[in-house]
């Protein structure tokens, strides 16, 4: 519908909620809305992209504490360039983004008018639409989502005298029939969502740098997105054999404290040979990979060493001398018991993981995390909604399940994470993965033995308090 008509004809547009928390101001002030079109691990998430399918005449509610005002979009979405500053000051600046004219509440709608027993419960409960509403019935993690022509006429009914006259197409959606609308499809695959927008991001930041790390709270896909998302399905690649022929090659190896440097590039084994003890030099798995991958007949192939857990290890013990050459990879570097000095081939990527909420260990020595790109995964429910339960219901219990969980984390209103007591709540939240399964008892077995524990330990650390676990893990014993 053209925002510049009346109010008489037929509705034929779409209607929408933004929830927009602290950045409510700037982007009224300036007539637009705004997503980042990837967040700060590489993915497309849905309640962003859908900003995208904003058309002209759309009406749309935007919420701040509370519904503030109503828009109008006065053009087609576009992608473009962030059309204003915000608070959230690590949003990417590319996105989509549309014009909206704001016509703002004379007194907002406040959360508290905005009943969730009837109203809201309504909303959650119809499954046509990607509802705004947690299991809490607050405002949930995202950004936008689509909402039924009902709450048009709901708003028109109570609050007739907040809402401003001659808003373009409102009285149209007011009285337009509700109809039910399908969502869009989800790509899905053998269980799990494949993530191809997080193995293109993996291949562009290698592109960029031949080592990364991949930061995150457990349960957010890490190892997963580099091995069987990136390695194994992206790139087609094959465990590493000494001699294969295969042109992607990976191996993998875990990080701990007794790991060294005899483990990773060279050492020195002790055996007994006739009954007499004799030493022999051993090569690590770096070294293999990297002598394998300097033959003249490799250097058109490519291989990849996944360092799982990469910050439990003491990595100035475990790299040596090769901190220096991971940076200047034309440098020869001389081994101990080795007669030829090593060079890092450029065709050799390493990709580290790192779990944050790991609190009894240092993160990343500092001279070895400015050798490598940083790349945050954190919990996203998307994965949720893409992955193939067996069953509508079960499907629902996992998102209310996470939803329920990730609120402790997550602040709605702000659409970002809380700081609390002095720790960055996204590096503690609870991944995705905790919250996959394929039957009722398998996930309610996730959430007794495996979330609410880590909870529980959360509180005993001072990161949650007592008050919130309580009620969270009632919550999740009813699942």
């Amino acid at each position: 519908m053209d925002p510049d008509a009346g109010g008489d004809g037929e509705w034929d547009g779409n209607f929408w909620w933004v929830c927009q928390g602290s950045t409510y101001d700037e982007a009224k002030d300036a007539g637009w809305i705004f997503a980042p079109q990837y967040d700060q691990r590489g993915a497309e998430l849905g309640y962003w992209k859908r900003v995208f399918d904003v058309k002209k005449g759309d009406i749309i509610i935007h919420w701040s504490s509370g519904i503030r005002a109503i828009g109008v979009a006065e053009m087609d979405a576009e992608k473009g360039v962030k059309p204003h500053s915000t608070e959230v000051d690590d949003w990417e600046d590319e996105g989509y983004r549309c014009k909206i004219r704001y016509f703002e509440l004379e007194g907002h709608v406040r959360s508290s008018e905005f009943p969730k027993d009837t109203i809201r419960q309504r909303i959650r409960n119809d499954d046509e639409y990607l509802h705004p509403f947690n299991a809490s019935l607050n405002c949930k993690q995202g950004y936008m989502f689509e909402v039924p022509n009902y709450l048009a006429a709901w708003l028109q009914e109570n609050f007739a005298d907040r809402i401003p006259d001659n808003i373009p197409g409102w009285d149209a959606l007011c009285n337009a029939p509700t109809t039910s609308k399908p969502r869009s499809p989800t790509v899905q695959t053998g269980g799990k969502t494949v993530a191809t927008s997080g193995a293109e991001l993996i291949d562009e930041l290698l592109n960029i740098n031949p080592q990364i790390i991949l930061a995150g709270p457990p349960g957010t896909s890490k190892t997963w997105t580099a091995m069987e998302a990136y390695l194994k399905s992206y790139k087609s690649g094959e465990r590493f054999r000494e001699g294969a022929s295969d042109n992607v090659q990976w191996e993998i190896v875990q990080f701990h404290q007794n790991y060294g440097y005899d483990d990773f590039i060279v050492g020195i084994k002790a055996k007994t040979v006739n009954e007499q003890l004799t030493f022999e030099d051993t090569q690590g798995i770096f070294l293999r990979m990297a002598r394998e991958a300097n033959l003249p007949h490799n250097q058109d192939k490519s291989y990849y060493l996944i360092i799982d857990e990469i910050n439990r290890g003491v990595l100035s013990r475990i790299f040596g001398e090769l901190i220096l050459s991971l940076e200047y990879r034309e440098l020869e570097v001389h081994l101990p018991g080795q007669s030829e000095p090593l060079i890092i081939p450029k065709n050799l990527y390493l990709i580290g993981t790192m779990n944050t909420a790991d609190r009894n260990i240092a993160l990343v020595d500092h001279a070895l995390r400015r050798r490598f790109l940083m790349q945050e995964l954190l919990p996203d429910i998307d994965v949720l909604h893409n992955y193939v339960y067996p069953s509508a219901d079960l499907k629902n219990k996992a998102l209310n399940a996470f939803e329920i969980v990730n609120q402790l984390f997550y602040d709605g209103e702000k659409n970002a994470y809380r700081i609390h007591n002095g720790y960055a709540m996204k590096d503690y939240a609870v991944g995705h993965t905790y919250f996959l399964a394929q039957s009722n008892i398998t996930l309610q077995t996730k959430l007794r033995n495996q979330v609410i524990p880590l909870l529980e330990e959360y509180q005993r650390e001072g990161i949650l308090s007592k008050e919130d676990v309580s009620t969270a893990t009632n919550a999740l014993r009813t699942i």
